[in-house]
């Protein structure tokens, strides 16, 4: 799925950044980025998610619940995962949301 870690975490962490970068202006906080950062950092970098890929082929809702659910001493992922989860429920294309106006 993936070449390498190394690459998954720099592209991964570019695309979180940007994300987050436009997600500031609703969060009015750098606190927030700077944990998903983090979390996303850990996230990459878990190699025990591998094997959840495989688990999940056809399902990313499924598996982001998979790793909203894991728990270190608390939930590992958590803002990590409200991301993912948010970011899962953006159209791709305006077709649909355009239907809602007829």
């Amino acid at each position: 799925m993936f070449a390498s870690t190394g690459q998954k975490a720099e592209r991964g962490r570019a695309a979180i950044g940007q994300f987050c970068q436009h997600t500031r202006k609703v969060t009015k906080s750098d606190q927030f980025c700077d944990i998903v950062c983090t979390e996303w950092l850990l996230y990459a970098t878990d190699t025990a998610l591998d094997s959840a890929v495989d688990q999940f082929p056809d399902n990313i809702c499924a598996y982001w619940l998979h790793v909203s659910n894991i728990v270190d001493t608390e939930k590992k992922y958590k803002k990590l995962s409200y991301i993912a989860k948010a970011a899962l429920t953006l159209s791709h294309r305006n077709a649909s949301p355009e239907w809602g106006f007829w």
